[in-house]
């Protein structure tokens, strides 16, 4: 059966992949950030190993992000639907992070907080994303083995780029060959997704080194490939498993084999994942979609709980970050992520 035939509906497993993906990620970071080596406690092939669960997330959004735009076939309102998601949430963490936990943590006191600009350009600049973000409140941290505030904010500005570059990609075909702009944009998505499969080929091979900005871009265009070329990708439990073994075999080979294996075969075997599996799982789409709060707030939570406990070990932060993250994550979906998403209904006549 071809994917096609899966994508009807909302009853799949992205919730819970993503879940996954993102508590995964707080998991590795328990493991670094008590350390001076931040990000290298655990190692991993392609990167650290928490660019894995980073490339899961961004599949998924090439795939879902390029569907819900074709079925708006309207910039407004696909805009507008990527602001709720990513911006409500992204505001309520980084008050949290200024006022309450950097306030707290920082040596500076009270009025000189306050008054030091670069508080007011750290939320600018983490909430406007397109220019980069800052990972420093001044005085925040400072006795921590590492002192950024929240470092999984990197992700965000590719991210919104990546909408954008989408976005501006469709309209401009759309003025350029209105009743062609499917069949142009097909073609817009195949040139992008396979000029960045061949660049890292060239340096996975020649330069044995690329950019990770370049791989999660590889990755989100990957998905946005997958959907648009969704009604000829065979879905298949012997794909998926052939796949998984020459990922897992290709690590014990050879290096550069692996990475090239890696690369090709994870949006695969991600969006198998997202479809072929179901009953009790499925269970899980009832919860919620915890994922976003939980990634956004993760880093800045263990990042105080260093604070307090300086000698904490790996697998205690884990316990303790894990159940304030998810606490303050639920509260976040239910009372301000949720009912941002509510607003959509309000501008936008087609729903996805």
């Amino acid at each position: 059966m071809v994917l096609e035939g899966f994508v009807k509906g909302r009853n799949n497993n992205f919730n819970l992949l993503r879940m996954v993906a993102a508590f995964s990620i707080l998991i590795f970071h328990s493991f670094s950030l008590p350390y001076q080596e931040t990000q290298k406690f655990f190692s991993f092939h392609i990167g650290d190993i928490d660019d894995f669960f980073v490339h899961i997330f961004f599949v998924t959004s090439g795939f879902l992000v390029t569907a819900s735009l074709l079925h708006r076939q309207s910039l407004a309102d696909f805009l507008w639907a990527r602001a709720l998601r990513i911006f409500p949430a992204l505001f309520f963490m980084l008050v949290l992070s200024v006022i309450l936990i950097g306030l707290f943590f920082s040596t500076l006191s009270f009025r000189d907080y306050f008054t030091n600009t670069d508080v007011y350009y750290y939320f600018v600049k983490c909430l406007t994303l397109f220019s980069g973000v800052v990972y420093h409140l001044p005085g925040a941290f400072s006795e921590n083995p590492t002192t950024a505030i929240n470092g999984s904010l990197w992700t965000l500005p590719y991210e919104v780029k990546l909408y954008a570059l989408l976005a501006s990609g469709w309209v401009a075909l759309k003025i350029i060959s209105p009743l062609k702009n499917e069949k142009l944009f097909k073609v817009f998505i195949s040139i992008i997704y396979i000029s960045l499969a061949l660049y890292l080929l060239v340096s996975i091979v020649l330069v044995e080194e690329y950019s990770e900005g370049k791989v999660v871009r590889f990755m989100f265009f990957a998905g946005s490939f997958f959907w648009v070329f969704r009604s000829h990708i065979i879905m298949r439990t012997s794909i998926f498993i052939l796949l998984v073994l020459l990922f897992s075999l290709s690590a014990y080979f050879n290096m550069t084999v692996f990475k090239i294996t890696y690369l090709a075969s994870l949006p695969y075997i991600v969006l198998y994942l997202a479809y072929i599996p179901n009953g009790i799982v499925r269970k899980y789409n009832g919860l919620g979609d915890y994922s976003y709060g939980v990634y956004i707030y993760a880093f800045v939570i263990q990042q105080a709980i260093i604070a307090v406990t300086p000698n904490i070990n790996g697998s205690t932060l884990v316990m303790y970050s894990s159940v304030v993250t998810l606490f303050i994550a639920i509260i976040s979906w239910h009372f301000v992520e949720k009912k941002a998403l509510g607003y959509k209904r309000t501008f936008i006549v087609k729903e996805v």
